[in-house]
């Protein structure tokens, strides 16, 4: 993980270090598993949950780091090269139990299937806001406040959510969406995943360009 709280040099060394996850992707062949990964989004995820997200996460969680195909990160709790928490629980610890964590694929994969469910889940929270809750480890709870998030500020819910899970749409809707990073470790993880997003599609634009001038040439 590359800081990314301050600019100048720090920004410089996050690009550098992106630059560098995303020669390496590109050599393990998982630029491939990655576009295969996003074409399976359903239709009304297509252009939100893309390649350039997909990287931007596992840059997050792992520096894209084959390492993490072997072994757990986050003291133990998360797995894969996109980090599936182990206290997830349904699907989730299914997933890691069955050591589908170990393949690059099936991590790209998964990051797909939480980002598509959180949608769901986020939607159906605000609908029934008035009945929901959120509930910390000490027992306490905390109402949901109405609200109709959508487009650019649904998406950054939806990425601070893949940390912290259901805290990122409490804080959006009790404190405003810029708030919205408050529960995640460490903040701000939504507008960090969405920088490198950027990053990231910018490489990808370059390296179809390349492709192509290179089909071109033949």
């Amino acid at each position: 993980y590359v800081d990314t709280h301050k600019d100048g040099v720090y920004q410089s060394l996050l690009e550098k270090a992106m630059d560098s996850q995303f020669a390496r992707a590109k050599k393990l062949g998982w630029l491939t598993m990655v576009n295969r990964a996003a074409n399976g989004v359903s239709r009304q995820y297509q252009g939100i949950i893309t390649p350039a997200l997909i990287l931007a996460i596992g840059s997050r969680e792992t520096n894209i780091d084959p390492k993490y195909l072997a072994i757990p990160g986050d003291h133990g709790n998360g797995f894969g090269l996109t980090q599936g928490d182990k206290n997830a629980g349904g699907w989730i610890s299914v997933w890691i139990k069955a050591g589908k964590w170990k393949d690059a694929e099936e991590c790209f994969k998964f990051t797909v299937r939480h980002l598509e469910e959180s949608f769901e889940n986020f939607k159906r929270i605000m609908k029934e806001a008035t009945q929901r809750s959120v509930r910390t480890k000490t027992g306490a709870v905390h109402k949901y406040m109405p609200s109709r998030f959508k487009g650019d500020d649904l998406l950054e819910i939806v990425t601070a959510g893949y940390n912290c899970g259901e805290w990122a749409l409490y804080h959006a809707s009790t404190k405003g969406i810029e708030y919205v990073d408050r529960g995640t470790t460490p903040p701000p993880y939504s507008q960090d995943v969405l920088r490198r997003r950027d990053y990231f599609q910018g490489l990808l634009d370059k390296e179809e360009t390349r492709l192509i001038e290179t089909f071109e040439d033949d």
